[in-house]
């Protein structure tokens, strides 16, 4: 039985299992995307997953340059909705265009609210290391990321995991959790929960210079952020003022004595070890220099003078 009439916001891939479900348990009734992107060698015109989906499902799809306007407005009102749920959208939603469906609009968020609030919680969560997060399902409200909660479910992490597989992982949760919440949420008989807003953290976008690795940093920090900055910004060094890409590394055993941070360590066919903050090292396995295929740092050497110590 559908519970409801629904509309989604969404763009990225990540929001593929919740319209799955909304498909399947709800009357899903129109899909708002963002405009296609233009992308690759020839800036060829690049539809968003979610467009994809509502093209081979048959279901009406909408890519609004902005939300707040009367077309967009009457689209949505037109549709008669229930219920709103937005994934991984990437625009603000207004609070007329919120208020529009009868049980609200409701947010699926990558983090255990009210921390990490903000663009990348999935991202920030991992380059602080911690080894729990979760999805969350709130109502939207003005101020970003603080409404009241409707449910959440805690996930832990790996110790390796990064974030592309910790996406995935979060959207298949957070599709089950939804389909759980949704007789709740439509009966209108009980409201969400405030959040604690003197507990919320900040998860800001990231910025392309965030990928700069900083020797003094320690291996495990560098380490995080690499597995946080999957597949963007990744995190990379320069040698002759270009960017060398890490692809793959983790933290190694500590030398026998401590070296200035960057210093190289050792370089064989498996890897190349470097000195970082606190005594700590990284060991890299594959990096990927500009315009390159990733390869291993010692086929690097081969055809390439690594300095004594990197930048």
């Amino acid at each position: 039985m559908a519970h409801g009439k629904t509309v989604f916001y969404g763009t990225a891939a990540v929001g593929l299992p919740f319209l799955e479900r909304l498909l399947r348990d709800t009357d899903l009734r129109l899909i708002i995307t963002q405009p296609d992107a233009r992308g690759g060698r020839n800036r060829r015109a690049l539809e968003p997953p979610v467009k994809t989906f509502a093209r081979e499902h048959d279901i009406p799809s909408i890519q609004p340059q902005v939300l707040r306007c009367q077309e967009t407005e009457d689209r949505i009102t037109d549709t008669d909705p229930d219920l709103a749920v937005v994934v991984a959208y990437g625009r603000y939603i207004p609070g007329s265009i919120a208020r529009l469906p009868r049980r609200r609009t409701v947010n699926a968020h990558f983090s255990l609210l009210p921390r990490w609030r903000g663009a990348a919680p999935v991202q920030r969560s991992l380059e602080a290391g911690e080894d729990r997060t979760g999805v969350t399902l709130f109502e939207i409200r003005p101020r970003m990321d603080s409404g009241p909660v409707w449910a959440s479910r805690e996930v832990e992490v790996a110790p390796d995991e990064a974030a592309p597989r910790l996406f995935q992982r979060l959207a298949a949760i957070g599709a089950d959790l939804l389909g759980e919440t949704l007789p709740r949420i439509m009966e209108g008989k009980e409201d969400p929960v405030p959040q604690d807003h003197a507990r919320a953290t900040p998860a800001p976008p990231l910025r392309k210079e965030e990928g700069r690795i900083d020797w003094t940093r320690t291996a495990k920090e560098i380490f995080n952020r690499w597995r946080a900055f999957q597949p963007w910004p990744g995190i990379f060094f320069h040698l002759d003022e270009k960017p060398v890409k890490v692809v793959e590394c983790r933290p190694g055993d500590p030398p026998a004595a401590e070296k200035s941070p960057g210093t190289v360590l050792a370089l064989n066919k498996d890897l190349l070890r470097v000195a970082c903050g606190e005594k700590s090292v990284l060991e890299i396995r594959m990096i990927q220099p500009p315009c390159k295929r990733p390869m291993t740092p010692n086929c690097f050497a081969l055809g390439n003078q690594l300095p004594a110590v990197l930048p």
